[in-house]
């Protein structure tokens, strides 16, 4: 009696800590910034405060259009958006598709640089939307997805869009980007590492969160990816993946509703439209019976 006392406790126990774990994930986490460039020389904060009040935005976009120093703009722009109190003006001062056009070069190291900045930008409160509508979302899909190959590369844009989902007009944006598609992509590709994946977990959890986003997650296949992106030994994805399908599974009713009631409405029009058929049939075998049978039918429709 003793021991099954101790076997119901420590069952007790186990729940009660699993739902204080998915009680934890049930507000948006906090944004991931992707720092400087490694071994930049610019790294020093009050040297790039002095650099920013003496006009280094301004020179490094006129540079940027310049074939020459383009490469070596996106290393300056990626070392400036770590600074905090530049991220505004460069975000107003339309640096994002300047570093969208700037990633679009062969050299791997520069779209990491680029994309570097990207993430760090979008950890600015308030940038959100001006991001989205300088098509930030499609142009961090696209190097993801298409454009590179590094790990590292995906997974600062995975950071970046999941930085971006912090506003709610943003969220919307990204949504109309096929961002969930993206994210699901990311998940089930092979080769992705585990930190990707972990990003993805966090970001389709965060899409989870409203009734709005968990439609448009759930017509994207997402559950096949947390189903996968479970399977990562981190306790962080395994959490955020429970997180995530707990609030899926709340909206799975009502969607199987509307299909059912689908469903039914043209098995009713597939009846109908045979009696008609049957009905013209006898009518053109001159059967009295069947022509008032078909008149009253067709009215009925």
């Amino acid at each position: 009696m003793s021991c099954l006392g101790c076997c119901l406790f420590f069952f007790v126990c186990c729940m009660c800590s699993l739902t204080a774990c998915l009680s934890s994930l049930t507000t948006n986490p906090c944004s991931i910034c992707a720092a400087v460039r490694p071994g930049a020389l610019a790294s020093c904060r009050e040297g790039l405060h002095k650099l920013t009040g003496a006009g280094l935005l301004d020179t490094l976009i006129a540079l940027s259009k310049s074939e020459a120093a383009k490469f070596r703009c996106a290393i300056g722009l990626c070392n400036l958006s770590s600074h905090q109190p530049a991220r505004l003006k460069m975000v107003l001062s339309g640096v994002v598709p300047i570093l969208i056009g700037l990633s679009r070069c062969n050299q791997e190291v520069v779209k990491q640089d680029c994309v570097r900045a990207l993430c760090n930008l979008s950890c600015q409160r308030g940038c959100e939307s001006n991001m989205a509508d300088d098509g930030a979302a499609s142009g961090l899909i696209m190097i993801a997805l298409f454009r590179s190959d590094a790990l590292k590369t995906k997974e600062l844009c995975v950071r970046a869009l999941f930085n971006l989902m912090h506003d709610a007009r943003s969220r919307r944006c990204l949504l109309e980007d096929e961002v969930v598609w993206a994210f699901t992509k990311l998940a089930c590709s092979d080769g992705i590492n585990e930190a990707v994946r972990v990003m993805c977990a966090l970001a389709l959890f965060s899409l989870s969160l409203e009734a709005s986003t968990r439609v448009a997650v759930m017509q994207q296949r997402a559950m096949q990816a947390l189903a996968l992106v479970s399977r990562v030994p981190s306790m962080a994805t395994k959490r955020a993946a429970a997180a995530a399908i707990r609030n899926l599974s709340w909206d799975a009713q009502p969607l199987q509703k509307v299909r059912l009631f689908v469903l039914c409405c043209v098995v009713l029009y597939c009846i109908m439209l045979c009696v008609v058929l049957c009905c013209v049939v006898l009518c053109c075998c001159r059967a009295p019976r069947a022509c008032y049978l078909c008149v009253c039918v067709c009215v009925c429709v």
